[in-house]
């Protein structure tokens, strides 16, 4: 999933968001995150 889809699927941004892993191929010149975001709309329960 690219930033640009997951900024249309939460527009309030990463604020919520917990970073579980972060992984670097240099030889590819990548990088991979994976977040864990609240699926939770702005202002709904925790």
């Amino acid at each position: 999933m690219t930033f640009e889809e997951l900024d249309a699927l939460y527009p309030n941004g990463f604020d919520d968001a917990y970073i579980d892993s972060v992984g670097v191929n240099y030889q590819n010149r990548t990088a991979e995150l994976q977040l864990n975001l609240r699926r939770n709309p702005p202002g709904g329960p925790q």
